[in-house]
């Protein structure tokens, strides 16, 4: 039989954060891992969380900003879920279309780290 996953998809808004307690109460009965996965697109739409890129800064430069801001944000979420002994990941993917985001989530969903699109860092566990 193979693993259990759940996907929780977050985009830093309260509104996706209200998911969690429910995917948490479903990984501990079901015995399954989860997956908080977040795109990133320092170009298009920030998370509320970013700060605001300074003019100067390359493209490079707001991508790994916004590495670091994403993965500090979901480390702040995996935390209390380590602390009910819940296992899992997080993933932060640097996409832009619909299509890579579609393909990220069917690798995750077979417990493999979404291609390289980027500097991000595929997979975390906690």
């Amino acid at each position: 039989m193979s693993e259990r996953r759940i996907l929780v998809p977050l985009d830093a808004s309260k509104l996706a954060e209200r998911i969690i307690p429910y995917a948490a109460e479903l990984a501990q009965r079901a015995d399954a891992q989860i997956t908080l996965y977040q795109v990133v697109d320092p170009f298009r739409s920030p998370s509320p969380r970013w700060e605001v890129a300074a003019p100067q800064e390359t493209a490079d430069q707001m991508v790994i900003r916004a590495e670091v801001a994403s993965n500090d944000y979901l480390r702040t979420i995996a935390r209390p879920l380590q602390e009910r002994g819940l296992r899992g990941t997080w993933v932060v993917d640097c996409c832009k279309s619909p299509e890579t985001i579609a393909t990220s989530r069917a690798e995750v969903k077979n417990g493999r780290s979404p291609g390289s699109r980027s500097s991000c860092k595929p997979m975390s566990p906690f």
